[in-house]
């Protein structure tokens, strides 16, 4: 019987948990970016859950090695790279929301002059607490951008 309990709570705690997941909205998967600008990152929280207590995200910036084969970083093994952003994450519903777009935050990120030019990983690392209990839930997410 333990075991049954075990997996029910392990499940539920999974949909939950994938249910906070982020989404980066903006900018789009191998836009350009250049150094020295500004890019408008939008993160959306589809499936806001009111029993969630945002906490941060980090956005950051990590160049592929331009060696062939053309190889990126791995959280894992390398990490985020250059830390753009860390700080508070309050997503809210645009108003007006003709379009019934999900809660977000916009952020403007200055692109460090001097950026390694060529394809780059771009991510954010979100965590947040889930649930009536206040487990911690932590995510990354990425796409890839082109530094010009």
């Amino acid at each position: 019987m333990k075991l049954v309990s075990l997996a029910v709570f392990t499940a539920s705690f999974v949909a939950h948990a994938l249910s906070q997941s982020i989404e980066i909205a903006a900018p789009a998967d191998w836009s350009s970016v250049y150094p020295g600008n500004s890019v408008s990152v939008q993160v959306d929280l589809p499936n806001f859950n009111s029993q969630a207590t945002q906490v941060a995200v980090v956005i950051a910036i990590f160049p592929c090695f331009s060696d062939p084969p053309l190889s990126c970083p791995a959280f894992e093994r390398d990490g985020v790279g250059n830390i753009l952003y860390n700080g508070p994450f309050d997503p809210q519903y645009p108003a007006p929301n003709p379009n019934s777009e999900p809660p977000q935050q916009i952020f403007d990120i200055a692109i460090p002059p001097g950026t390694k030019t060529g394809p780059a990983v771009f991510s954010v690392t979100h965590i947040s607490f889930v649930g009536a209990d206040n487990l911690p839930f932590f995510e990354s997410t990425n796409i890839t951008v082109v530094v010009q």
